[in-house]
Formats: C-alpha cells, structure tokens, sequence
C-alpha cells in the first residue's frame, strides 16, 4: 500500500521551514532500515488552495482528498479544526506494510505537527493528482539502502549536500541514481487510465491468482520501478483471461506470459550487435542466454545464486513456450504459470532495484518522437 503521512506545515515548532525537519523525524524512527521492501518516497503539500476561490471551499477539497477507502489513520477532528489556516504537507511511501505504516504512525504520534496518515490510491482521481502526480519524488529506499534521484542525467544542479548527510546520519547508504525520464514530459505513465490498469491487475492477481495482498503490492511496485510498459502485456494477459472459454483461448494468453518474459528479458539484456556475450549466443532468440545474463553480470550473483534463478526461468519459458505448437491447458494451468511467473520476476528485481532500473527505455517511444518533431521542425525554419 501507499501510505502518505500528514503534517502541520504552519506550526511554531517549524517557524516557516518544515521540509526537512519533518523528513528528518520520519527517517530517525528506525521503523524504515528495518524493512527490506524497495520503496519510493516523495514529499511536497497538498495543493489544494490555488485551486479553491475561497477558504471554506479550501478547507472541503483538502477534507475530500484526505478520504479513503483503504487504511485510515487520519486525527480528523484535528485536522478539521485547523483548516483553512494551514498548509497539510505530506511525506508520502510507496509499497508499505499496514504493520509497517502503523509502527512509523505510532511514533510520529507524539508530535502535535503530526495529522496522521492515509492509504492512497492512485487509481482515484484526486489521489493521482495530489499524491502522485504534485508531490516530489525524493528517492527509494530499501533497508538501509537510500537512492536519492536526479534526473535526465541532471547530477549537478540536483545533488544536495545536505540531503546526503541526513540520510547518512539516520543510517542510510546514500547515493544519487539517475531517474530517467520518469515524472518528465516524456512520461505516459502518469495517467488515470495506466493506474486504474494496475488496479485492476492487483485485484486479478490478489483474487483470481490467490496471490497475498503484501505480495501483489511488492510486485505491482517492482515491476513499476523496473519498466512500467511491462503492465501492457499483464494487462493483455488478464483481458484475455476474463475472456477465455476455450483450451485454444487459453493457451493464447499462456503466450501473452511468454511475451512479458522476452519483453523484460529485453529490457535487462538486449542483444549486443556482434550476437554474442563470453562467446554464448546473444540473438534476439535466445532469451535464457540473456536473462542469465542479466543475474549473472547485471546482479552479479554468486553462481548458485544465479543457476536457482536462471533454472527457475527456464523452467517457466519453456512452460509458455509450448503453446506455440501444441497444448490443451486449463484455466488454472495459466493462472499458475502466471504467477511464479510474476514471483520469480519480483524476486529477481527485489535483489537490486538499481541494476533492474531502466530509466529510459520505457520512455524510448516519447523520446524519439519529440526529437522526431524537433528535428521537423527544424528543417522547416531552415527550408
């Protein structure tokens, strides 16, 4: 789950700056070095003023985006009570434990510029556009790792000093990595119809593939920070699933698995010009080759390590692959398929977010296109 926290931005405590006194309260809790789950953070306030003509109507918005279907930790009254008069900042998560949520809730609780937290959701309109799409994404952490971002290979106006040693003092390795094109003008991903895609994924992958809710939230958020355009094929295989009646059908969307694992094997380890890598063939064709490959050179893992992931691959590619000829499954047999499927990828990208990141290929598409036009554009004025 996404779970935002909530502060008084205009408490005396802050005397007008709170951005870091608040983020430095929620990274000394402790509660987060000890969760090994890869998350994102983002930071920013709630912008609902410009956007209200008076304080009552201020004061209704900021009420109606605080309302939540899902974990509710919100001091309402006390929130309530001291709108319009203050600005609601928001330190947001992504992929928390309610467990997890809570322990950090309890500690910030004995703070009065606390308000409480909420669930998100980012299939929800108002939650898209005021705890996604306004907000600041900061970094990712994952125990005691911190990634903080910058980005379009922007290091230099971006790296603060300070920032770093923040998160150093609370215990967290720190580095800058290069977020890519996400959150820029490049970005498809941002929008209502892409999140409301991978909510209904979550429910099929919960209800129909019996898969834990923490789970599905761990999945759903790696395969996001991996390569968002890996929804498309889920997305294609669940349709075609809600769909099937037939073994033929079936076995059509037990294709669409095999699909997504080339796709993501692309994306990791793409076929190098000369087709081979250490003299192993590298084509287009061979995507065990490359996908032991990425475990083995991307991951560095230690050959055990990489001959139980890379086995475990095999095994599934050649389960997808025989409904390219011939097989008669069953509903369940795909369903299965699917979901050590997804497991398997989970896990290898849980192993390190930072080498299954590939920050701009997913934004290829937009990014060709633009300096397409630019280029047009060009030939035009000089013509």
């Amino acid at each position: 789950m996404n779970i935002a926290f909530l502060f008084n931005s205009d408490h005396d405590d802050f005397g007008g700056s709170y951005g870091d006194p608040i983020r430095e309260k929620v990274i000394n809790s402790g509660v987060l070095q000890a969760c090994s789950r890869a998350k994102r953070f983002a930071e920013g306030d709630i912008l609902t003023f410009s956007r209200s003509k008076t304080y009552w109507e201020y004061k209704l918005t900021t009420l109606s985006v605080l309302e939540t279907d899902g974990l509710y930790l919100l001091k309402q009254d006390k929130a309530s009570a001291l709108l319009p008069n203050i600005t609601i900042c928001v330190f947001l998560i992504q992929n928390m434990s309610e467990e997890i949520a809570r322990e950090i809730d309890n500690y910030l609780s004995d703070f009065d510029w606390y308000l409480g937290a909420i669930e998100v959701d980012f299939s929800e309109p108002k939650h898209l556009v005021y705890f996604r799409n306004s907000l600041v994404e900061r970094g990712r952490l994952q125990g005691k790792r911190c990634r903080l971002f910058y980005s379009m290979g922007d290091l230099e106006n971006t790296k603060d000093i300070y920032l770093i040693k923040q998160f150093e003092e609370a215990g967290f390795d720190t580095k800058y990595v290069d977020s890519g094109a996400r959150r820029t003008i490049f970005d498809d991903y941002d929008t209502l119809e892409h999140f409301q895609r991978i909510s209904g994924l979550h429910r099929y992958f919960r209800d129909a593939l019996e898969i834990e809710d923490n789970l599905v939230d761990e999945i759903i958020h790696n395969l996001e920070e991996a390569h968002p355009k890996l929804f498309e094929p889920l997305h294609a295989i669940t349709k075609a699933l809600k769909q099937a009646h037939t073994t033929e059908e079936f076995a059509m969307a037990g294709l669409g698995c095999r699909r997504f694992m080339k796709l993501l094997t692309d994306a990791w380890f793409p076929p190098p010009k000369s087709g081979k890598h250490n003299g192993r063939p590298m084509t287009d064709s061979h995507v065990k080759n490359r996908f032991w490959t990425h475990l083995s050179d991307n991951l560095m893992l230690p050959l055990p390590e990489t001959e139980r992931l890379g086995k475990r691959f095999d095994t599934l590619w050649e389960k997808a692959s025989k409904y390219l000829h011939e097989s008669s499954p069953q509903l369940e047999e795909v369903h299965g398929l699917t979901k050590n499927i997804l497991e398997l990828v989970s896990e290898v990208i849980s192993v390190d977010v930072d080498a299954a990141t590939r920050p701009y290929s997913a934004y290829s598409d937009s990014i060709k296109s633009f300096w397409s036009d630019v280029q047009k554009d060009r030939e035009s004025s000089s013509a």
